[in-house]
C-alpha cells in the first residue's frame, strides 16, 4: 500500500460503502467454502483479524490459511497459497 515513511502525508479515503462493511456479519450469513489467508509478518492487517473471521464464519467448509514469513502483499509468492487457492477452487467445484 503507502510506504511507511509516506503515512504522514497521505490519507486515505475510503467510500462510505466500504467503511461501513461489517465483515464479522457478512462471514457469519457465508454459507460456501471460505479461506481466509493472512501472513504473519503483515503489518497491515493484524492475524486476530483474520482469526476473528475464522471463528465467526458459519460454514463448515473454511481453511485458516498462516503463511510463516509472508506479508500482506507477498502472499502470492509462497507455494501454500497457491495450495490452498486450488484448494478452495476445487471446494468451490464440489458445492456446484
Amino acid at each position: 500500500m503507502v510506504p511507511w515513511f509516506l503515512r504522514p502525508f497521505i490519507r486515505l479515503r475510503f467510500e462510505d460503502q466500504i467503511a461501513s462493511e461489517d465483515n464479522i456479519a457478512n462471514v457469519k450469513q457465508w454459507d460456501a467454502p471460505l479461506l481466509i489467508m493472512n501472513g504473519t509478518e503483515d503489518n497491515i492487517t493484524p492475524m486476530f483479524l483474520s482469526e476473528e473471521l475464522y471463528e465467526a464464519a458459519s460454514t463448515q467448509t473454511r481453511e485458516l490459511l498462516k503463511i510463516e514469513g509472508g506479508n500482506h502483499n507477498d502472499l502470492p509468492g509462497f507455494v501454500e497459497f497457491r495450495e490452498a487457492y486450488l484448494r478452495l477452487i476445487a471446494a468451490l467445484g464440489s458445492d456446484a
